[in-house]
């Protein structure tokens, strides 16, 4: 009897990272494809950024108006992959796993089915799509937040500060996401126990922001 309950959970618990894994899976693929060549000012700069990070050159920038992640992070798809396509492999990717944190946001709270459903919803949204598929902060950003958020739901010291460091992350990849630390601390307001997590986490994201 116990040997096949085990089985049976294991077997549960198997369904549902495949069913996970296929849906973060299409997002990505959506998010990469089709592949662009042409691309319009903003994300020219943002690529433009990213080279000067690896190449070092310098004909022009915009480092004193732009969040400085993304370029980073286009960066590092260039030290592996110099092609111009690899932006959009870079983008596909960190944008995609808004549905892996979206889901297990959601599960924490409203249980799995309701996860799976906003898995689904972030992964085949036309509109969160199309505006993830662009090389822009918008998808980035959202995957950041919504990861803080996961891990502010979390118990432990270590979640908080992990929390406070991708709230920071978030914010370096389009600066309006500060306004998340409204969530942080009207939640702590309705839950007072998490008021030293709003601390630790408040301590993680202004160190880690400042450099």
């Amino acid at each position: 009897m116990l040997g096949a309950k085990a089985v049976g959970r294991w077997d549960t618990q198997a369904v549902r990272a495949a069913t996970l894994a296929a849906i973060v899976l299409v997002a990505v693929v959506i998010r990469i494809f089709p592949l662009t060549y042409s691309h319009f000012w903003d994300e020219a700069v943002f690529l433009q950024h990213a080279k000067i990070l690896v190449d070092g050159r310098a004909n022009y920038n915009e480092f004193s108006s732009r969040p400085p992640l993304l370029p980073f992070m286009y960066a590092a798809g260039y030290a592996i992959w110099d092609s111009i396509y690899v932006a959009n492999v870079v983008q596909g990717i960190v944008s995609g796993l808004v549905v892996l944190f979206a889901y297990l946001y959601v599960r924490a709270v409203f249980g799995t089915v309701a996860a799976v459903a906003t898995a689904a919803m972030f992964a085949l949204t036309p509109y969160v799509v199309a505006s993830s598929h662009d090389l822009l902060t918008d998808g980035p950003a959202v995957t950041l937040m919504l990861a803080a958020m996961w891990l502010f739901d979390r118990r432990g010291l270590r979640a908080a500060l992990l929390a406070g460091v991708v709230l920071a992350l978030a914010v370096q990849t389009r600066y309006t996401s500060l306004f998340l630390a409204t969530y942080f601390v009207l939640d702590a307001l309705v839950t007072p126990k998490k008021v030293p997590q709003l601390l630790a986490t408040g301590a993680a994201a202004v160190l880690a922001v400042t450099p």
